[in-house]
């Protein structure tokens, strides 16, 4: 039973976030202004916790999320 539900919340909620990503590092590159590296794949990461927890989010909402992070968490 345990793993029927969680199966189920990951068809209904997980999957449909993992299949199409918001954002991609050319985003980053380009809204952002960022160099790639590894603070990519952090952002990234980040924001697909984030969208777990408010999976209606809109690439705009994503871009801005997305910004705050980069302002919250960019070494000086």
């Amino acid at each position: 039973v345990l793993f029927s539900e969680v199966y189920q919340t990951y068809l209904e909620r997980l999957r449909p976030i993992l299949a199409r990503p918001l954002l991609t590092g050319y985003d980053l590159i380009e809204t952002l202004h960022l160099t790639p590296g590894p603070f990519f794949k952090e952002i990234l990461e980040a924001l697909l916790e984030e969208r777990a927890v408010q999976p209606e989010m809109d690439k705009l909402q994503a871009l801005e999320w997305a910004r705050g992070y980069v302002v919250r968490h960019r070494e000086v």
